[in-house]
């Protein structure tokens, strides 16, 4: 199935075909899927309420389906796209929370998730 056909919300893929640069294993990723048209930002933060990994969208010129990927088992050779203390490194054992926005600071998807072990 196409992840742009799925409800908003957040995935753990059971394989790696939604991409062709998935780091790791599949469960080791996660897809932030929302709907809209624009330039959007991914914001994670731990528990503590520190921000620890932001992406940007670029613009996306269809309204639709689109999402973010991340792989919380980060590393030098296999990093995620944005910014912050998990670009190049492997989520450590915690609660956090994320949010999506769009240009204007709407907030169009947000929840948490927890890495039970780093």
């Amino acid at each position: 199935m196409f992840i742009g056909t799925l409800a908003d919300g957040i995935y753990i893929p059971s394989g790696k075909a939604f991409a062709d640069d998935v780091a790791g294993d599949a469960a080791d990723n996660i897809i932030f899927k929302f709907t809209g048209k624009g330039t959007y930002t991914l914001k994670i933060k731990n528990d503590a309420g520190t921000e620890v990994y932001s992406e940007d969208s670029g613009n996306l010129t269809a309204e639709g389906g689109h999402y973010f990927y991340i792989t919380t088992k980060a590393t030098a050779s296999a990093q995620n796209a944005g910014t912050g203390t998990y670009k190049n490194a492997a989520f450590d054992a915690d609660d956090y929370t994320f949010s999506i926005t769009d240009a204007s600071s709407n907030v169009v998807l947000s929840g948490s998730f927890t890495i039970a072990n780093a």
